[in-house]
């Protein structure tokens, strides 16, 4: 299976794009390590992984402290880096955007979940 960590790298690095610079950074201070020994071989888990994504998705400018989406952040990410319609945006935050879970990480890890399973379509060239 392909790493968590890797997979939140290329999500922040779409989504984030100057909001986070240094993703290198953000993988050393939330501790999701670089592949090897921490790189995840099993389907991800809220316990195991809740902290982490928690942590790449606040300091990627996707949530807040909370956990909760930023609505804003998102639509313009989506709609600079994806090129994404105005509807297929709303679609994405209708269904993802509603506060699923008890603590932030549980909040955050349920939004990436989301949104991993939620892409609006990419426009080829």
């Amino acid at each position: 299976m392909k790493s968590f960590v890797v997979l939140l790298v290329i999500y922040l690095q779409v989504w984030a794009g100057d909001t986070y610079s240094d993703l290198g950074q953000a993988i050393q201070e939330c501790g999701a390590g670089r592949g090897g020994a921490n790189e995840v071989k099993e389907p991800m888990d809220l316990q195991k992984h809740g902290a982490t994504i928690f942590c790449m998705l606040n300091k990627g400018g996707i949530v807040n402290e909370n956990g909760d989406m930023i609505e804003n952040n998102v639509r313009e990410i989506y709609y600079r880096k994806v090129s994404a319609t105005e509807k297929e945006v709303d679609a994405v935050i209708q269904k993802c955007g509603t506060k699923n879970g008890k603590t932030r990480e549980e909040v955050a890890f349920n939004l990436f979940i989301c949104l991993q399973a939620s892409p609006p379509e990419t426009k080829k060239p």
